[in-house]
């Protein structure tokens, strides 16, 4: 630039002058952010996992008796049924999705169960019953909105970062200043704020999330749970996977606790059986000795709500017989 007699040239020297030591800083700075990121989002979880009425509670199973009732936020999962929140379509999220992430829904208890708090539903809401349960007010996860439309911060950053209409848009209007006057960090900042929004790490500055339809395709952090866990393959192969049939085991057993009254445990039988039609299965009542679900068997006696998805089912044993032997 000093060998350029151009008026331009010497304004960018200029500029460069400047502002090259306040770019210096705000770069440390967003690094320490972005460092302070996985911590701020191992403590939400942790908050969430230990506010949400589903975390895992250890207690004996909840009989009729007033005495020893539990409270409904002890409930184990496949002892109670929640409807699916109605979607506002403004936000694109649940109706009434507090700041802290929770949405509230109606939750139906199984048959011969009451907890603490509980009320007789208005309708069924699995529609295996023929009289209404009990229910109760529980909660579900939400995703709170603020109005900033992902569609919208995707394309300023894309087109005008440069600018920093991105981040003024987002609510950081220093590090949108020092985009303006510095060109995007000559170009850096752009291209690592096209990077960050594009991957919703930098979200609105009053932590809300993107306005992004409900059902389309999210940006979704999986963190180790319960609910996932790595399975190996029959080539050896280790994949990350959801653990359907846990879910699936605990709902069968407590389905069968419900209908019996006392403490019951699970038997697995090796299921190669080709699976049954689902019309099939459907009209016929619960009324095995065993059911193998993708390599579980689950002895049930005639209950209504097992609330067992055919789509899982593989193949049922008849009186005196196991999963093997069809």
């Amino acid at each position: 630039f000093q060998r350029l007699h151009h008026p331009f040239a010497k304004i960018i020297l200029n500029q460069i002058r400047l502002y090259s030591p306040a770019f210096a800083c705000l770069l440390l700075f967003l690094l320490l952010q972005l460092t302070a990121i996985p911590s701020a989002s191992a403590s939400a979880s942790s908050s969430s996992s230990a506010a949400s009425p589903t975390s895992s509670a250890t207690a004996d199973w909840p009989s009729t008796s007033k005495s020893s009732r539990l409270s409904c936020d002890q409930l184990r999962p496949g002892q109670y049924l929640c409807s699916e929140p109605d979607i506002n379509p403004a936000t694109q999220q649940a109706v009434n999705c507090s700041k802290e992430g929770f949405a509230p829904v109606l939750c139906e208890l199984a048959d011969n169960l009451t907890c603490i708090g509980d009320f007789l539903c208005p309708t069924s809401l699995s529609g295996a019953s023929q009289f209404p349960n009990r229910c109760f007010q529980s909660t579900t996860a939400c995703r709170w909105t603020n109005g900033k439309q992902f569609h919208v911060a995707v394309l300023l950053s894309v087109f005008t970062g440069f600018l920093g209409l991105d981040r003024f848009y987002l609510g950081y209007p220093a590090i949108g200043l020092a985009k303006l006057f510095t060109f995007g960090g000559y170009g850096f900042l752009h291209l690592l704020d096209v990077i960050l929004i594009s991957l919703q790490i930098v979200r609105p500055a009053d932590q809300s999330h993107y306005v992004s339809p409900h059902y389309g395709p999210l940006v979704t952090r999986i963190p180790a749970s319960n609910d996932t866990l790595f399975t190996a393959t029959a080539e050896g192969e280790q994949a990350a996977s959801v653990d359907q049939r846990a879910e699936l085991r605990k709902r069968f057993l407590r389905a069968l606790e419900a209908a019996e009254g006392r403490p019951m445990t699970l038997r697995f039988h090796g299921c190669r059986r080709p699976p049954l039609q689902a019309d099939e299965f459907l009209a016929a009542d619960i009324n095995f000795t065993a059911l193998c679900v993708r390599g579980l068997a689950a002895p049930l006696g005639k209950v209504d709500k097992a609330l067992i998805r055919t789509g899982d089912l593989v193949s049922m044993a008849t009186l005196g017989d196991t999963c093997d032997k069809q």
